[in-house]
């Protein structure tokens, strides 16, 4: 029976990435507009300190809006039941986003670890049906992992081939 709680993890997870990356906005705001304020500032000492928001909010904008991206791929990940591993890690960049929701989002992410392996599972056992059916015997066509054979031009003009590349007649 599968659950749903990868689709609740990466929709906590994009909504926290989201978040994380709007809020990355006023922390670069306030970096760049505290070190013009303090530049302008005509006494010696505040002159010194001009690069200190610079040197504070800066980097916390940056990494906020580095988590955000992360959960937000994270959260396409867990939604599409596909990397395990990219999820987890955006649940936890989640964390830094929006609290609340990264944590929700590792708890709905760790447990639904194996509707990711079943999922993968179902996806390779789907693609390699398709493969097979593809590659009947006979047809020349090459199996996955196999390499295949370049074909000459004299191949392709004398088996045909090209017939649907033809100008067409009216």
């Amino acid at each position: 029976m599968e659950s749903n709680k990868g689709t609740v993890a990466g929709i906590l997870d994009i909504t926290a990435g989201v978040i994380g990356c709007v809020g990355a906005v006023p922390l670069a705001i306030l970096a760049f507009g505290g070190a013009a304020v303090l530049g302008m500032v005509p006494e010696p000492e505040a002159n010194r300190l001009a690069m200190l928001p610079l040197a504070l909010f800066l980097p916390l904008s940056v990494f906020g809006f580095v988590a955000g991206l992360v959960a937000i791929f994270g959260g396409v990940a867990a939604i599409n039941r596909r990397r395990w591993g990219l999820s987890v890690a955006g649940a936890i960049a989640a964390i830094f986003g929006f609290f609340p929701f990264g944590i929700a989002a590792v708890i709905f992410t760790i447990p639904a670890e194996p509707e990711f392996r079943a999922a993968k599972e179902i996806t390779s056992e789907s693609s390699e049906t398709t493969a097979n059916a593809r590659c009947s015997p006979g047809t020349g066509a090459a199996r996955p992992g196999r390499a295949r054979a370049p074909i000459s031009a004299h191949e392709l003009s004398s088996s045909g081939s090209l017939a649907p590349f033809a100008p067409m007649r009216f």
